[in-house]
Order: C-alpha cells, then sequence, then structure tokens
C-alpha cells in the first residue's frame, strides 16, 4: 500500500514538473524572443541586384539545407544573368555614346550627355530609373527624327528593363530565405538554440519517467528505490542531450538523411532525453573512438604532429605578403617559432 501511494505522489510531482516546465517555456519564448536572422556578413544583395554569398551555412541553420538550395539555386542562376546584363548594357551604352557624338557634334553642349545622364543610375543600382531616362532618350531621338540613336536607346531600356526586374526578383527570393511561422516560435540563435535542446531534452526525460512510472504503478510493480534513477536521469539527461547535439554540430557524427539545423535540434533534444539510455551509450560509444585515436596518436608519437606542423608552415609562407618592414620582421618571428617547435617535436621523436 505505501509503494503505491509513494507511486501515486512519484506520478503527480512528474506531472506538475512537467506542467510547470512547459508554462515556463511558453512564457519565456513569447515575452523573449531569439530568431536567428541571416545578416550581410553572409549573404546579401548588392546595388546590381547580384547575390553575394559568404557563409552559407547560415542560410542552412536558419532555413535548412534542402529549402535554401532551391532558392540560392535561383538566385545564382539570375546573378549570372545579371551579369551578362551587365556586360550587354556597357555595350549598349558605347554604341549609343559613339552615335550620340558623331550625330551632334558641336551642338553637344546644347544637350545632356546620355552617359553622365545614366551614370548615377548604374552606380546606385537604380534600375528603374535608369529605364526611365532610356526611354526619355528614346523618345527625343524620334521627335529629333535619328533612328539609329532611337534604336540604341530602346535596346538601353530593354537591357535596363530586364535588370530591373531580375532585381526585384532576386530581393524577393531573399525575403524568403527566412523560416515558417510555424518555425519562428523556436530560439534559433546559438544560445537559444542550446536551450531549445535543454528544455526538450527534459521535456523527453519526464515524458519517459511519466510513461513508466504510471505502467508500473498500474501493475503494481512500482518500487520507491527506483526514484533515485529517475531523479538521476532528470540531470544526467539534458547534459548528455546538449553534449551529443553539439557533436553532431561540431561534425563529430551526422544524423545521416535527417536535416539538423536550428528547427529540427528541438525535436532531436527531446529523443535523446526520452531514449536517456540509448543516448548515454552512443555518447560511451563517441568517446571510446575519440581516446582511441588519441590513443593511436600517443603510441605514435610527435612525428606526425610534426609533419603537420611543417605543412602548416609552408602553406603560411606563402601566403605572407608583407607591407611593411615592422609587419616583415614580426611574420619572420612568428615563423621562426613555429618552425623551432616542430624541430622540437621532429628531435623527440628521433630520440
Amino acid at each position: 500500500m505505501s509503494e503505491s501511494i509513494s507511486g501515486k505522489r512519484f506520478v503527480t510531482g512528474i506531472i506538475t514538473a512537467a506542467i510547470s516546465l512547459i508554462v515556463i517555456y511558453v512564457t519565456a519564448h513569447v515575452f523573449i524572443p531569439m530568431q536567428a536572422k541571416i545578416t550581410d556578413d553572409s549573404a546579401y544583395i548588392n546595388e546590381h541586384g547580384e547575390l553575394v554569398l559568404s557563409d552559407p551555412y547560415v542560410i542552412y541553420w536558419v532555413v535548412g539545407e534542402d529549402k535554401a538550395n532551391i532558392i540560392l539555386d535561383r538566385m545564382k542562376a539570375a546573378s549570372a544573368d545579371i551579369r551578362r546584363l551587365l556586360t550587354r548594357r556597357n555595350n549598349h551604352k558605347k554604341s549609343l555614346m559613339s552615335e550620340w557624338e558623331s550625330a551632334f557634334g558641336d551642338e553637344a553642349v546644347l544637350l545632356n550627355s546620355p552617359d553622365d545622364t545614366l551614370k548615377q543610375a548604374d552606380q546606385t543600382g537604380d534600375w528603374q530609373a535608369a529605364t526611365l531616362t532610356a526611354e526619355k532618350l528614346a523618345t527625343s531621338y524620334r521627335t529629333a527624327g535619328n533612328a539609329t540613336l532611337r534604336e540604341n536607346a530602346n535596346r538601353l531600356a530593354d537591357t535596363y528593363r530586364t535588370l530591373s526586374r531580375l532585381k526585384t526578383r532576386q530581393q524577393q527570393d531573399f525575403r524568403s530565405l527566412k523560416p515558417s511561422q510555424l518555425e519562428s516560435f523556436f530560439w534559433t540563435t546559438p544560445t537559444g538554440t542550446i536551450l531549445e535542446v535543454f528544455c526538450f531534452a527534459l521535456f523527453g526525460v519526464l515524458t519517459n519517467l511519466l510513461k513508466n512510472s504510471a505502467e508500473y504503478l498500474r501493475r503494481g510493480e512500482f518500487r520507491s528505490s527506483e526514484r533515485w534513477i529517475a531523479y538521476t536521469k532528470l540531470v544526467y539527461g539534458p547534459i548528455v542531450a546538449v553534449m551529443l547535439v553539439l557533436a553532431i554540430i561540431m561534425g563529430f557524427f551526422d544524423l545521416g538523411d535527417y536535416e539538423t539545423r536550428a528547427n529540427t535540434l528541438p525535436i532531436l533534444g527531446f529523443i535523446l532525453g526520452y531514449m536517456t539510455r540509448k543516448a548515454v551509450n552512443l555518447l560511451d560509444r563517441l568517446g571510446n573512438r575519440i581516446l582511441g585515436q588519441a590513443s593511436d596518436s600517443v603510441d605514435s608519437g610527435p612525428k606526425q604532429i610534426a609533419e603537420k606542423r611543417r605543412r602548416y608552415i609552408a602553406r603560411y609562407a606563402d601566403l605572407l605578403r608583407p607591407a611593411s618592414l615592422v609587419e616583415m620582421k614580426a611574420n619572420l618571428k612568428e615563423l621562426a617559432h613555429m618552425h623551432v617547435k616542430a624541430e622540437v617535436l621532429a628531435r623527440k621523436e628521433d630520440k
């Protein structure tokens, strides 16, 4: 009878803890948003409309690799079209200027140069303004009865019009590189993601404990002494989950076909928390592998490390481009220091 009462109290405590954690979790997410964003350091659209991509992994982290690749491939193709159109624009402008100079000659001082008129729009990438300017030039040349100039201006206007359309589409695609509204509830910053994993791992442990405890209680097999195992799981379960998720992020192992990004890691955290024992076994296997490789390195001695350092020094020396005598001295001092460390390791191996 006492075991039954103890079991009911334990299950009641687990339910209370789970509900309390859910309330804290939801309240924190409502009042403290922490969503990762794609900044100019990782990707942006330049003034011409081309995609400048520095760090695609940030985009994969926020959006997901599958969705991001579809959009990025389309934007890369559009960027290539923009570069071709920019070359065509330059050719059209040269033709226009050549015809303009031969047509007006001494009267040039009475007219605005097309090159001067379009230069500012070209520099800022304001293709709509450039299109309007080229169209006005074509209209003025039609009035003047100059067919060649009108044709060149029309071709230039068509090029600007296409550039404007591509730039608008690029900007729309870039704005679509964001998680859906459904996923925006999760914290996706680096710190927020770890907190998400920890919370969901705790949810997983609580769910597992609640399921098993209720089942044992139903069968009359609940033992009060087993509570301490549950308490320890509540502590080490989330810690193990966080460590494994960090190992996945850092590339120690992967999940195969399953996508790893900011909004999928909470699910992984829950699974690792729910299956804490298997998660511990997985961590043991990972630890044994790492320590095994470290043991092999100890057995082989510093020879391999010295060889890696020599290769690094060679690559580093090729990249040095000192801008001054002071910088040259500093670089040579750094190279000498690394060379000494590599030689000391090599001599230790020879002894």
